[in-house]
């Protein structure tokens, strides 16, 4: 911070831009852009001490994010390898997809944006720019948002995020305090994909092609309001005490561009609003000096509404988590509690802007609904933190045992539209029951004054334990709606692992710290869908690091993933847009990187 009235008025400026470039390169073109990245932002604090005892903070942000085509790859309808229900159609893609080797010589985005394309129909046309949007909710065509325009002008996102936060801290009589936090943030992206990600298959093949361009807008804004008053932390009995306030409201558009130049009109989701009122506290009461226990509880009411349809809920929830510590000296804390969370209900909005035969069609293939009802975690955990060793060595071990009631899980699927078409859509579900239980395992070992070792292991196993799955049998051919039980939960893995090695000592006569650090990264599979029936593989990676660091300024080079891991992020269920089939996502893993980095501080 940077004085303006000694003790009374200091300020911080700050920026950042990260860029980096794609490494796979877009056959359709020859340019290497799938995966760009561009973010940058600037943050302006402002910190006040009127008095001793008052201490006033405010905060504004702004960031600018533009990123080229994304790192997914979508396989179509003809990659189907398994049969689910065992009725003799092959109709969905089991087990691993097929490798990176297979995919790069295939990506294909159609650059609806490329001038040089379209100069032959229209001299200086851009599509995205000068025909889709016309469409956009930043476009002054009377749409419900016309400020700022961060519509792209070519494939793949532009967001834009503003914001500002404002805090008060007041010291009470009694060592009392009492904080204020307010703030306001507004959100605009503009998403353009190719959703097939490869050039039209069959009788479209060799036509202009915009049957797979989409324009999906979203504009979000939000306020939130807190006041606490908190007890002095010296007392035997200590406590909490507060209130919240939050309200928001997001609009979105989705135009897709079938063929020639005429964009249509995608059914995308209404406004939606929302207000979440909420009262917390807590009490911590040593019961001796080694034992503590405390108690917490929030109250919360969420109202959520559309109002183009005048449909209104409300959801009242509580959770809370009761805590017993014991620490037989200032090293080493045991602690066990149990605490139940929960996510609150909603709409699928969606539901609002269809007629009453595309929801059937909606329902019959999801199992979705309007509503969607809270989703709620009941878990005890229990375990050991410190230091051991002298101080050498750090470290905690947890385990945990929960479930999981009315899980809210996206569902991709899609419905018939009353002029025949099939429409893609994304839903939320509350699938049923999941159990839990799991291991988490933290170290930090000073092994001598130069070679310091940390490692992590986590073991997280999820289990599908009562409810139905209607999009497994219509999205993916299980022959019931109760196959999934048994299975893991989608996209998340069950064993996590890192292992990290440095060396570090003085160099050139002890003006730098000279350091060479290894990394080793470990993910356990994890499935594309509540079936089990599609997944990324293990995934193992290395990076290397050495460098030199001083006070203002440190020099890394580096290599990434030293083995060129080609595991898959993810994998997904989708729809092949040329058939309306089945299809599968895969999000493309980064290749071996090397580079220079410089961090200066000043």
């Amino acid at each position: 911070m940077s004085s303006i009235v000694e003790d009374r008025l200091a300020f911080r400026l700050s920026g950042r831009r990260n860029e980096k470039g794609g490494q796979y390169i877009n056959n359709f073109n020859g340019d290497r852009e799938v995966g760009e990245e561009m973010t940058q932002s600037v943050v302006g604090t402002l910190v006040a001490t009127p008095r001793e005892n008052i201490k006033l903070k405010l905060r504004a942000n702004f960031t600018q994010i533009d990123d080229g085509p994304s790192n997914n790859f979508k396989f179509g309808t003809g990659f189907a390898n398994c049969d689910p229900d065992g009725n003799g159609s092959i109709t969905f893609l089991c087990g691993k997809p097929p490798g990176v080797d297979a995919v790069t010589p295939v990506i294909g985005f159609q650059d609806a944006f490329n001038p040089a394309y379209f100069n032959n129909f229209v001299p200086g046309l851009n599509y995205v720019r000068d025909v889709i949007g016309g469409f956009s909710l930043y476009s002054p065509t009377g749409r419900p948002v016309t400020d700022s325009n961060p519509i792209n002008e070519k494939m793949g996102l532009a967001k834009r995020v503003e914001g500002a936060t404002f805090q008060a801290s007041v010291d009470l009589p009694r060592d009392m305090s009492f904080d204020w936090i307010s703030g306001y943030d507004k959100t605009r992206s503009s998403i353009v994909s190719d959703e097939n990600t490869l050039p039209r298959d069959g009788a479209l093949a060799g036509i202009i092609g915009l049957g797979d361009i989409f324009l999906v807008e979203r504009f979000a804004r939000n306020s939130s309001h807190e006041a606490r008053v908190t007890s002095g932390d010296e007392q035997r009995l200590r406590w909490v005490a507060g209130a919240s306030l939050v309200s928001g409201e997001v609009v979105s558009s989705c135009v897709a561009g079938i063929n020639g130049f005429g964009p249509a009109g995608f059914t995308c989701r209404p406004i939606l609003e929302t207000e979440t009122l909420g009262a917390f506290g807590g009490l911590y009461f040593d019961l001796t000096e080694q034992l503590t226990l405390s108690a917490e509880m929030r109250i919360q009411n969420d109202e959520i509404s559309i109002p183009t349809s005048g449909d209104v809920t409300e959801f009242d929830d509580v959770g809370g988590r009761i805590t017993l510590e014991y620490s037989p000296n200032d090293d080493v804390m045991y602690f066990i509690n149990y605490s139940r969370g929960f996510r609150p209900g909603s709409f699928n909005s969606i539901f609002a802007v269809l007629s009453p035969t595309e929801q059937a069609s909606l329902i019959a293939n999801s199992g979705a609904g309007f509503n969607i009802d809270p989703e709620t975690l009941d878990q005890f955990e229990f375990g050991i933190k410190g230091d051991f060793l002298d101080g050498r060595l750090q470290g905690s071990a947890v385990a945990y045992i929960g479930k999981i009631k009315d899980q809210q899980q996206t569902t991709v699927t899609n419905y018939i539209d009353d002029m025949g078409n099939n429409q893609l859509i994304t839903v939320i579900t509350n699938v049923g029951e999941v159990d839990l239980h799991g291991l988490e395992l933290e170290g930090a070992f000073a092994a001598s004054e130069t070679w310091t070792l940390q490692a992590t292991l986590g073991w997280n196993y999820t289990e599908f334990t009562k409810g139905t799955c209607r999009a497994c049998v219509v999205n993916i051919g299980q022959a019931s709606e109760t196959d999934f039980l048994g299975n893991q939960t989608p996209w998340t893995p069950e064993l996590t692992a890192s292992v990290v090695a440095t060396y570090s000592r003085p160099v050139m006569k002890g003006k730098y710290d000279g350091f060479v650090r290894g990394e080793a990264i470990f993910e356990s599979t994890k499935y594309a869908t509540e079936a089990n029936l599609l997944e990324t593989g293990d995934r193992q990676v290395f990076n290397l690091r050495a460098g030199l660091q001083a006070d203002a300024y440190r020099l890394e080079a580096y290599i990434t993933n030293v083995f060129d891991d080609d595991t898959y992020y993810y994998v997904s269920r989708q729809t092949d847009l040329d058939t309306f089939g089945v299809a599968f996502n895969v999000g493309l893993p980064d290749k071996r990187a090397y580079g220079l980095r410089v961090t200066l501080d000043f």
